[in-house]
This record gives C-alpha cells, structure tokens and sequence, in this order.
C-alpha cells in the first residue's frame, strides 16, 4: 500500500498527487481518473496531466488513517488500481 508521506490536520484543505510513472510503460500517459473516497473525509478530483493525477482533500477526523483508492486509464488501455493511506493528525 502506498502512502502520503506527510499527516494532514482535519482543519486543513489540501491538494494530494499521485506519480504513476512507476507503474507506467514509456510513453504510456494517463487518459481517465476516478477515486473512491473514504467515509469521513471531504474531496474533490483535481484531475489528471501525463502520468501523475491529484485530488483536494479536506476535513477527517484526528488520530484516523484513511484509505483512498485512486484507479487510472492509460493511453495503452491499461487500468491501474492502487490504496493510499492518509494520516490525520492534530498540527
């Protein structure tokens, strides 16, 4: 499972990428973007550019992880699912 590397306070709005180059072919560019969201957490999609997309991330609860689950389309057809943990925690 992947992982935010930073907690983010539950008073906070913020934006989150993912860099899917890892699990992209060269040449191989994201198409389509979707994420499931947490119960907990307020969101909105930030969109997709060549292989990283992103997502603004807003409220939860101090002292939760929560797991998002982004899933991609790519320019070969490709569909990639992966978890991402988020800490929150009081700043």
């Amino acid at each position: 499972m992947l992982e935010w590397p930073y907690p983010k306070d539950p008073e906070s709005d913020l934006a989150y990428t993912v860099y899917w180059g890892d699990f992209l072919a060269p040449g191989e560019t994201i198409t389509a973007s979707t994420w499931e969201i947490p119960t907990g957490v307020t969101s909105s999609d930030d969109g997709f550019e060549n292989k990283e997309n992103g997502i603004q991330i807003g409220g939860g609860e101090a002292g939760e992880d929560y797991i998002f689950t982004p899933t991609i389309g790519t320019s070969l057809g490709n569909t990639i699912q992966r978890d991402i943990k988020l800490k929150v925690r009081d700043r």
